[in-house]
């Protein structure tokens, strides 16, 4: 695999997509949004994450539980799940470094004025508060969740 692959990038993809929970591309769930690249100055492929709306929601990705072909076979071989453990380690400490708490509540702060003038749209402002506590908890709490996967593992 490593031949035809960029391997490295292909880690860091998976983990990002582990951490962030996104169930709706390649590696978890419905395997999608992304699109393939070959790199002919490399002569690998790479495998490119697209459509990230679907992230950022608490129990929607068992990080361990991944649907995507190389990942399931990049967890059935020891030195490779090792590889992916620590490339998620890593994306956990750049989340827990990015400040995605206070981003969320300075852009939550923005929206507040338009959602409150905007009567008619398909959520209200108690939806949009919900969908801002559920965001604000899923950043509390998911690198703790990653941590104990990572331990429970072994890792």
């Amino acid at each position: 695999m490593t031949q035809i692959l960029d391997f490295d990038r292909y880690l860091s993809m998976w983990a990002v997509e582990a951490m962030l929970a996104h169930w709706d591309g390649y590696s978890y769930d419905v395997v999608n949004n992304y699109r393939v690249y070959h790199d002919p100055s490399t002569d690998r492929w790479t495998i490119i994450p697209s459509g990230l709306d679907q992230t950022f929601q608490a129990g929607s990705v068992d990080e361990w539980s991944p649907t995507g072909r190389i990942a399931q076979r990049c967890l059935a071989e020891p030195a490779c799940a090792a590889a992916f453990a620590a490339r998620l380690r890593e994306a956990v400490a750049v989340f827990e470094g990015a400040e995605l708490e206070a981003a969320r509540a300075a852009i939550a702060a923005q929206l507040v004025p338009l959602v409150t003038a905007a009567p008619g749209r398909e959520f209200d402002r108690g939806e949009f508060d919900q969908a801002q506590a559920e965001t604000a908890q899923f950043i509390y709490a998911r690198p703790g969740q990653v941590r104990a996967g990572l331990v429970a593992r072994g890792f």
